[in-house]
């Protein structure tokens, strides 16, 4: 006898979501399962007090345990094209014809519709994860030493001043962008904490365009560093001091109304450090997952994994350009390239340090570039930079 099939489906549909229903629940149970052993490894090492005072080895398995979750989206497209892009900024950061920035002093802020004031004096102590970077390298803590700057494009109108072919009358709207860094100019440490540019805060919508001419991290972060250094300049602003500050900030008194009692010349060059605080933006995210799905890669706490730009390992050369081929790499590459003239000298990058935070998510990634002379070398044009390693 025939078998009616149509007669059947309703028992065969229930098979396969019960099939379904199954392979679901083994997929989740197993990823919990995973979690809950990070999580009870975790507590177990933590109850039995395995500090790293008491025991590195151990408290480091600790603090890889919980980063290596924390890997997320790896994405090979992404990373390659990042490694390419950082091979094109060591190239830039060698040679003689870079186009400088337009936006070199502070009255381009005002016209722009920023709302800028001179640095104020950042958290004290500094949290712990900063407090150590800054420790290993040798960093003064000391509030007065690390002005902590933030920058808000808060006025749409239109521009007075030309910027080479972009003529006065240029309008922009009020995008509500937002940069924050904290600068040790003495030392020569620039660490990126808050930023959300103009053309990020229109595209989710929080605020209006069209983006104004200067809109760029680099640019805005390099007129926050002009500020760091010329106010800590030997002799520089005596007559302000701290309730100055203060007061300036309480009034909303833009820069331009205050007055350096001696400037003295601006030592710009002593740049050593951009510490990249909170990697966070999508493409970065993707670079940093597929670094850490390689053999090897696991991330780390503090001083975690160090990558040359000129390592003899090719694969090691491609991370760290990928990483300065990064968003948060190109703000590094642009600000020393873009304001040579200003700088005094070529600086490039010689490699960067990829670390995380103990215990903590995939939000607590960092970067920490570290900033050296262009050598000769790169100077003749002998630049394994030029492009990825293949």
């Amino acid at each position: 006898m025939a078998m009616n099939l149509r007669s059947h489906e309703p028992t065969w549909r229930c098979i396969l979501l019960h099939l379904l229903v199954l392979i679901t629940f083994a997929t989740t149970a197993h990823s919990r399962d995973v979690t809950q052993d990070i999580k009870v490894n975790i507590d177990d090492l933590q109850a039995k007090n395995l500090t790293s005072r008491d025991n590195p080895e151990a408290a480091n398995t600790t603090s890889q345990i919980a980063l290596h979750s924390a890997i997320g989206p790896s994405d090979e497209k992404t990373f390659n094209k990042a490694r390419y892009n950082g091979g094109d900024h060591m190239c830039m950061l060698a040679r003689d014809d870079v186009e400088q920035s337009l936006f070199t002093e502070f009255d381009s802020l005002e016209d722009n519709g920023w709302y800028y004031t001179p640095g104020t004096f950042g958290e004290a102590p500094l949290p712990a994860d900063q407090a150590e970077v800054y420790d290993d390298l040798g960093i003064s803590k000391d509030n007065p030493n690390n002005p902590i700057y933030h920058w808000r494009q808060d006025t749409g109108k239109e521009t007075e001043l030309a910027y080479g072919d972009i003529k006065p009358g240029q309008p922009f709207g009020q995008t509500n962008a937002a940069y924050q860094n904290q600068i040790n100019p003495k030392e020569g440490m620039l660490m990126c904490l808050n930023n959300f540019g103009p053309a990020y805060k229109v595209s989710v919508k929080e605020g209006a365009g069209p983006v104004p001419p200067l809109n760029k991290l680099s640019d805005v972060l390099w007129l926050q560093w002009k500020d760091a250094v010329q106010f800590h300049s030997d002799g520089a602003a005596q007559d302000l001091g701290y309730v100055g500050l203060s007061k300036a900030l309480e009034e909303r008194r833009p820069i331009q109304c205050w007055t350096y009692a001696n400037p003295g010349p601006f030592m710009s060059s002593n740049i050593k450090w951009f510490y990249q605080h909170i990697v966070a933006d999508v493409d970065s995210i993707k670079v940093m997952g597929h670094v850490q799905a390689m053999p090897g890669h696991l991330l780390k706490p503090y001083p975690g994994e160090e990558y040359s730009m000129e390592d003899a390992d090719p694969l090691r050369r491609d991370v760290a350009r990928a990483f300065l081929g990064s968003h948060n790499g190109n703000v590094v590459a642009y600000f020393l390239a873009q304001h040579r003239k200003d700088i005094g000298k070529k600086l490039t990058v010689s490699k960067v340090r990829f670390f995380g935070n103990k215990n903590n998510g995939p939000y607590d990634r960092h970067f920490l570039f570290f900033v050296e002379p262009v050598t000769e070398a790169a100077e003749e044009g002998d630049n394994t930079g030029a492009g990825p390693s293949e």
